[in-house]
């Protein structure tokens, strides 16, 4: 009888040991009621399309190839989402295609339609297009730029020209988010066959018979909009040309819940607790996960798996780990493991998402041009200006986009 007695005592003891060493102190955390409200996308009125009608861009538009095929099914496809649809060419003007049926235009679209068209087509001014594009671009609108991207041919003074056109490009975006600040955008690049002259510069040019040039497709319209388009309609596939793509929103709020180590939650606050001390892992610390909807960034999913895109303001708290959201709960996307140690565990918490810079393949599909003024066909002159302005323009004077929570004795 006393042995049995002994040895409940003993294993109440033991597991009182483990609880401790699981629980710690008394402490919980909270975070906003409203933190995991979706973000709400409106209603997509219109879809208006803009091609380009430069002369850079005659070579793509031979019937049947790549640059009409995927243009043609990505715009289906978004048009499908909306009410109507409209399409313009453009260059220094807007140029209205007031009957426009996109099946007969795609399956006739050629090098006579740009000319017949009209306008200004002997130089590119894309600071001008985006702006005219932009301000017509209302709350319940989708635009679509289709675009080569292809600065005026430079001089041999090629960064001189490039730098001046970034700082134009970046000046005529900033004015026109003063007046739309949700403005969000993502630049899709392709490649099609191409078919004529391609100037590297105005000293050189090259005869191309259907080698692949890339081209982009640029979707502008509020940012809570476009998070919602993109996740209903995928980008165009690899069989339709597609290379890559990079997304621009400026700060977005982001819906998010908070768990602690073993997965419990509640509607804005939970049980904070310890993690035990393993040799892997030395130390007192408590362990929070950060479950999150990160669509609104508009950034692909494995690119937000980066421990290196995600800080925190206060001293202490580490990323241990950055993964997709396996769980059940609705819209999130991503999960954010935080070891924050015992002795920082107290008051508020934030954790930033860094904005999009330009990524390795805008700086490896720019076309530096040699001292004799060649560059390389499947490169576009100026690409790291064009879209670096577009990054300096959605930089965030009010911040990252944030998550915050708190840790408060109970």
């Amino acid at each position: 009888m006393f042995m049995r007695i002994r040895g409940r005592i003993l294993l109440f003891v033991l597991m009182s040991s483990l609880f401790a060493s699981g629980c710690g102190d008394s402490k919980e955390l909270r975070w906003h009621p409203d933190s995991s409200r979706p973000v709400e996308a409106g209603h997509l009125h219109a879809v208006q399309l803009y091609v380009e009608n430069t002369g850079s861009m005659d070579g793509y538009v031979k019937r049947g190839g790549k640059f009409s095929e995927a243009v043609y099914d990505y715009t289906s496809r978004l048009a499908s989402l909306a009410d109507t649809l409209g399409f313009s060419f453009i260059n220094r003007t807007v140029i209205p295609q007031r009957r426009f049926d996109i099946d007969y235009f795609f399956k006739n679209l050629d090098v006579e339609a740009f000319r017949a068209a009209g306008g200004d087509r002997n130089s590119s001014d894309i600071a001008g297009m985006l702006s005219q594009i932009i301000r017509r671009t209302d709350s319940s609108t989708l635009s679509i730029f289709v675009s080569d991207c292809v600065l005026d041919p430079p001089s041999l003074e090629a960064a001189e020209d490039f730098g001046r056109s970034q700082v134009a490009i970046r000046n005529s975006l900033k004015s026109c988010m003063r007046e739309t600040p949700d403005l969000g955008v993502v630049i899709i690049q392709l490649a099609g066959e191409f078919y004529g002259n391609h100037f590297y510069s105005k000293q050189q040019k090259v005869s191309l018979h259907g080698e692949l040039r890339p081209y982009y497709i640029w979707l502008l319209g509020r940012k809570q909009m476009l998070a919602s388009i993109v996740q209903r309609e995928p980008l165009p596939s690899a069989e339709r040309g597609y290379l890559n793509h990079v997304a621009y929103t400026g700060a977005v709020r982001i819906p998010y819940t908070v768990e602690n180590m073993l997965g419990r939650s509640g509607d804005s606050c939970c049980e904070c607790l310890l993690a035990r001390e393993t040799r892997s892992n030395p130390g007192t610390r408590y362990e929070v996960r950060l479950h999150m909807d990160l669509s609104p960034l508009l950034r692909s999913a494995s690119s937000l798996l980066a421990d290196s895109l995600y800080s925190t303001v206060q001293k202490g708290p580490v990323v241990t780990k950055v993964q997709r959201y396996s769980g059940r709960g609705p819209g999130y996307t991503h999960t954010v493991v935080l070891h924050i140690p015992q002795r920082d565990a107290k008051g508020a918490f934030q954790l930033c998402i860094a904005p999009e810079g330009l990524p390795d393949w805008v700086y490896d599909s720019t076309d530096e041009l040699d001292d004799q003024g060649y560059g390389y066909v499947d490169r576009t002159a100026g690409l790291k200006y064009t879209i670096g302005a577009v990054a300096e323009a959605f930089g965030r004077p009010d911040g990252d986009t944030n998550v915050q929570f708190s840790i408060n004795n109970k």
